[in-house]
C-alpha cells in the first residue's frame, strides 16, 4: 500500500483496496465502496455536518496569517457538482487558502470514513458586511 499511495500521491482521497481478478478476492467490498462514493457524492452532506467537520480541522491547526491578520473561520456547506466543492465563509477575505493549509484540510476531512475516497475541492468566500457581527457597546 505505500507504494501504491507514493506512486498516485495525487488522490491521496482515495482509498486503497486489494483485489484479485483471478479469485474474485475483495471484487464485491469493491463495488460496495464505490458505490457508496458515488452515493454520498450525489447526496452531499448535511450543513451541519459539513461545518462541524471543517471546524473540527480548522480549530485543531489555525492557518497561516493574510496580510499579518488570522484567518477567522465562520461558515462551511457542501456544494455538489464534480468534484464537489466546500464552501468557506473567513474572514478576512482571501482569494484562496494558502496552499500548505487546504492540503492539512483535505487530508483531515478525508480521514473521516464519509468523506473517504471523495474528491474535494474548496471555495473561499469572504465574510460580507451585513454578516459582520456588530461590535458590543462599551461604556
Amino acid at each position: 500500500e505505500p507504494t501504491v499511495r507514493r506512486l498516485l500521491s495525487f488522490a491521496s482521497f482515495a482509498p486503497v483496496l486489494a483485489v484479485s481478478a483471478k479469485t474474485g478476492f475483495h471484487v464485491p467490498h469493491v463495488l460496495s465502496t464505490a458505490l457508496q462514493i458515488m452515493r454520498t457524492m450525489q447526496e452531499g452532506l448535511s450543513e451541519t455536518v459539513c461545518h462541524s467537520l471543517v471546524q473540527a480541522a480548522w480549530g485543531s491547526h489555525l492557518p497561516p496569517r493574510a496580510r499579518g491578520r488570522p484567518l477567522r473561520f465562520h461558515h462551511a456547506r457542501w456544494l455538489s457538482g464534480r468534484p464537489p466543492r466546500i464552501e468557506l465563509t473567513i474572514s478576512p477575505a482571501v482569494a484562496r487558502l494558502p496552499e500548505p493549509f487546504e492540503h492539512y484540510l483535505s487530508n483531515r476531512l478525508h480521514a473521516d470514513p464519509r468523506l473517504a475516497g471523495i474528491p474535494l475541492g474548496f471555495v473561499v468566500r469572504g465574510l460580507k458586511d451585513s454578516q459582520r457581527p456588530t461590535p458590543v457597546p462599551t461604556s
